[in-house]
């Protein structure tokens, strides 16, 4: 379930993913809301950009495992928005550059999304 941003601690962080789920969620669950992408379109290419600089800023330190988090994150999001190719292609990255709990549930999330139970169970 996705807390609303004033529900959360203000000493608790929050990514910019967080916030455009939290924000895009209940848009999402109603009725006819399928047609309605376009207005989310602006938030989501503004998580994608942050999303790719957070990326780029660990893979200079590094920071292999977080890079693989940031991919799956990334696979979930595609998921969710039903990219199924990108998403596919940015967990199978993630679980090969890292076997993190955190990025095999996240990939596990993003596989089981697309439909691909197989490849989720692993």
């Amino acid at each position: 379930m996705l807390v609303r941003p004033e529900e959360l601690p203000p000493s608790r962080s929050i990514s910019p993913f967080t916030l455009m789920c939290t924000w895009a969620a209940p848009s999402l669950r109603r009725p006819g809301a399928r047609g309605h992408r376009g207005l989310l379109r602006p938030h989501v290419t503004q998580a994608r950009k942050l999303l790719q600089q957070a990326t780029a800023a660990a893979a200079r330190d590094g920071a292999k495992d977080r890079v693989a988090y940031y991919d799956a994150s990334a696979a979930w999001r595609e998921a969710e928005l039903e990219d199924k190719q990108m998403a596919r292609q940015l967990a199978t990255a993630a679980l090969s550059a890292s076997d993190g709990l955190d990025v095999k549930e996240l990939a596990a999330l993003a596989f089981a999304r697309i439909g691909d139970n197989g490849a989720a169970r692993k």
